[in-house]
């Protein structure tokens, strides 16, 4: 039962985290990003980078707190069996970590993806401005 309790209340923790990110998140559009990358003189292409490489960034972490919520999730609802207790293998540890080292890989690819998009776009806003 405590097992249940911990596990439940790390899953909305997680699912909680995820909404705090990303409402915090889709706020910074790439207007706001060439408003504030914007001086007197002209704009600070470095701040543009920093603001859109945050921002994809911000955005992967909230898909992949939503996917460990899920598995959470899965987890949490799927009913104990007596083979679950003291179960560890190994092999199964190492397909894990590299499938979620797969996943952060391709996370990671399109962090950098969507920041070159969001970049584009903030910079073709400044220009036109």
């Amino acid at each position: 039962m405590f097992r249940s309790f911990i596990q439940m209340t790390g899953v909305i923790l997680t699912f909680g985290a995820a909404i705090f990110l990303i409402v915090a998140n889709f706020g910074l559009t790439p207007d706001i990003i060439a408003r504030l990358s914007c001086t007197v003189f002209g704009y600070n292409k470095e701040v543009a980078a920093t603001l859109a490489t945050q921002s994809a960034y911000t955005r992967s972490g909230f898909i992949l707190l939503i996917f460990a919520f899920l598995l959470q999730m899965i987890n949490v609802l799927r009913p104990e069996t007596i083979d679950d207790i003291g179960a560890g293998n190994w092999k199964i540890s190492l397909i894990s970590i590299g499938c979620c080292a797969i996943i952060i890989l391709i996370a990671y690819l399109y962090s950098n993806k969507l920041s070159d998009k969001l970049m584009k776009e903030s910079m073709d806003i400044l220009k036109n401005k």
